[in-house]
């Protein structure tokens, strides 16, 4: 550590901590909640300076709502809770450090993916198992697509997580038949949520579904459109600030088309944002500037 600058040995010190938290005492524990919660900045932050302790503390928490969970299998509130952040730890940590090192190291990349299986699946069962306990028809609902059902506002958020679990799942199964086959969960689940509150977090399910549209092996110019509806929607919903709809777009449509100026500039938009223009968004869109700047040094790979 000599020849590292004041702030090289902080930063160094703070991710040796980090990567000891499952082996620390409980003082260092201690030390590193203390650091995400105690600051103004809360862990968001900390996503974008200090990655490797962000990620060590979504694994703390959610292993340890795993624990819970096992004590209290029935716990609404415990089951919403794991299910959104074991989704948010799968995408933004272990499938967004995948889609890094494929090129680099894919045995480490495949393991990567393989993990964030376990934890996108994990997620699926709690959500499920949330919608069961609200609504016991839930099960024959979803298997048969039913249109007949009672789901309400207050199960939004749970079936937004679930969704979104789900499709983590899919993608990290680099197109499984076996999850495939529940692309149509997605869209039944997120149709649904929709239809209750369209403008839900700022956007989000109108996004999601934008995504989800453009993800579908059997999109077509139809699909297409009816995808681009849903992003200008959300585009509304967010007022612009929501940066992981820019980035949705560049990799979901400008490399089809392969629009690589389009690409390009709606990838230093996705830059030029402020993240914290709504606190709201500030988590999603630090990952998503980030996996924006990584976007940018693949370029000459995407466009031929």
């Amino acid at each position: 550590m000599r020849n590292l600058t004041p702030n090289q040995k902080t930063n160094l010190l703070i991710e040796q901590m980090a990567g000891d938290l499952y082996t620390s005492s409980r003082f260092y524990l201690m030390c590193i909640l203390i650091i995400l919660f105690a600051s103004a900045c809360a862990p968001a932050y900390y996503l974008k300076h200090q990655p490797n302790l962000t990620s060590s503390y979504f694994r703390y928490k959610v292993d340890h709502l795993e624990k819970l969970i096992e004590k209290n299998p029935n716990d609404l509130e415990l089951l919403i809770t794991a299910t959104k952040l074991n989704t948010q730890y799968a995408y933004g940590f272990l499938l967004e450090k995948a889609d890094r090192l494929k090129s680099e190291s894919y045995q480490t990349a495949i393991s990567l993916y393989d993990e964030s299986i376990t934890y996108f699946t994990r997620a699926e069962k709690y959500g499920l198992h949330a919608l069961s306990i609200r609504h016991p028809d839930f099960p024959k609902w979803i298997k048969t697509k039913s249109t007949q059902h009672i789901l309400q506002t207050e199960d939004v958020p749970i079936v937004y997580w679930t969704a979104a679990a789900i499709g983590g799942k899919i993608s990290a199964g680099r197109a499984n038949p076996a999850d495939l086959i529940q692309l149509p969960d997605i869209g039944w689940l997120l149709e649904h949520a929709i239809e209750i509150s369209p403008g839900w977090n700022y956007g989000a399910l109108s996004s999601a579904m934008f995504s989800y549209l453009m993800s579908r092996p059997d999109k077509n110019a139809t699909t297409e459109k009816h995808a681009l509806s849903y992003y200008e929607k959300a585009i509304i919903a967010s007022n612009g600030l929501d940066c992981s709809l820019y980035v949705t777009y560049a990799e979901k449509i400008s490399v089809l088309t392969q629009n690589r100026s389009e690409f390009i500039s709606l990838l230093n938009k996705v830059l030029s944002l402020q993240a914290n223009d709504n606190p709201e968004l500030y988590f999603s869109n630090i990952i998503a500037q980030s996996r924006a700047e990584w976007l940018l040094t693949q370029t000459d790979e995407l466009f031929y």
